[in-house]
């Protein structure tokens, strides 16, 4: 997620509300990067991707319990965690903290989020309205890798980021200035003027 400031006056004071901007921007997207990054490494969602295989049923593993565990758990945090799940390469399946699991035609790699396997990092995508409760989502997406370095999975939480616009709202940088978020494909995702949400920056 990236994001710039525009501003106007003191340029030490606006030096320091930029900063203090940015912090709570990096502080708020940063925790629920850490959870998508602690599954990831997760030693149960690791030797269920390692067994399973194309064709094969991550629910029928011997993890699978624990795996859902684990999920819910981290889902229970706070309520801006939407939902959690885990989605494995070889079968392409994919399976979230309610049980849901994807269908058979589902295919793991036409993803907006399966970037994060091809480019070898965490993503955040683009914002999208949840249709079931109109909130503003992103989903923040890590590659799991095997022992050899393999991509096998992916892990990733579905966030609200309702909180976070709110908050962008209300912070006033200098006389005028303004605090631009954006996602790294360039749609905006908070800019002062709405009708520009949702749109990408170089429209």
């Amino acid at each position: 997620m990236l994001f710039a400031i525009t501003n106007s006056g003191n340029k030490t004071e606006l030096t320091l509300e930029s900063k203090s901007v940015s912090y709570q921007i990096e502080n708020f997207f940063g925790v629920y990067g850490a959870y998508a990054k602690e599954l990831a490494i997760n030693h149960d969602i690791l030797h269920a991707f390692s067994e399973t295989t194309v064709g094969g049923d991550i629910t029928k593993s011997d993890e699978y319990h624990a795996i859902m565990e684990n999920m819910n758990n981290i889902q229970a945090i706070d309520d801006n965690i939407m939902q959690v799940w885990c989605a494995d390469i070889d079968s392409s399946k994919l399976v979230d903290n309610t049980g849901f699991v994807t269908e058979d035609d589902w295919d793991i790699t036409t993803r907006g989020w399966y970037s994060c396997v091809t480019e070898n990092k965490m993503v955040y995508t683009a914002p999208y309205d949840d249709q079931a409760t109109g909130k503003t989502v992103v989903t923040i997406a890590v590659p799991v890798y095997d022992t050899d370095g393999s991509a096998i999975g992916v892990t990733g939480i579905d966030m609200c980021i309702d909180q976070i616009l709110q908050m962008m709202e209300q912070n006033k940088i200098g006389n005028n200035g303004s605090v631009t978020l954006f996602a790294e494909d360039g749609t905006y995702v908070y800019h002062k003027n709405t009708s520009k949400i949702n749109e990408n920056i170089q429209n």
